[in-house]
């Protein structure tokens, strides 16, 4: 996993919001579930039109694009467009969407983990900042952290993939942001 360069005063619009408001919040763009559900409608109308087809198996596949894509797909894409994923930056922690907050001294540091092209950030805790994180995770979020473990390491937190800043960037100034604050 690599942190990234320094990042000493490489966002200062991102400090002077944390220091005048006290947090900084960053979304997932809505455009992501937009184009999901523009692809689930059309996979959703393919799959009526191969109704009418008159092969046994082309009536199966419509069946099969409209149960995945029409009654899980459309559903996800519509959650996600009005309840998008968020990373918040606190004066006590970081927030993950909805799950736990992570205080400061429980995060280690900020890196990033580059799979092909794309680089998805990663907070790595403290022994005993994951150890409270996961005994705080109920249900479908402990589930996927559980899956992600392999990936992020055994003290890695993901973070939400697009948001409206690269990883890197965000990874950076964490590090930067924790220092400042255990510094005080």
């Amino acid at each position: 996993m690599s942190s990234g360069p320094a990042a000493t005063a490489r966002f200062p619009e991102w400090d002077r919001a944390f220091d005048s408001t006290g947090s900084l919040s960053f979304r997932m763009g809505r455009h992501v579930p937009l184009l999901c559900l523009l692809g689930c409608l059309a996979f959703v109308s393919g799959g009526i039109w191969l109704l009418g087809v008159d092969r046994p198996f082309a009536a199966i596949a419509g069946v099969l694009a409209i149960v995945f894509f029409g009654l899980v797909g459309i559903p996800c894409c519509v959650y996600l467009f009005f309840n998008p994923r968020s990373l918040t930056f606190t004066a006590s922690g970081v927030q993950i969407t909805r799950r736990p907050l992570i205080p400061w001294a429980a995060i280690a540091g900020a890196g990033f983990i580059e799979q092909g092209s794309q680089a998805h950030g990663v907070l790595q805790l403290t022994p005993e900042g994951i150890a409270a994180y996961e005994v705080a995770l109920a249900g479908r979020a402990a589930s996927v952290h559980a899956s992600q473990k392999s990936y992020a390491g055994a003290d890695g937190v993901f973070l939400p993939t697009h948001l409206s800043a690269s990883p890197r960037d965000i990874a950076a100034w964490v590090n930067e942001t924790r220092e400042r604050l255990t510094a005080r």
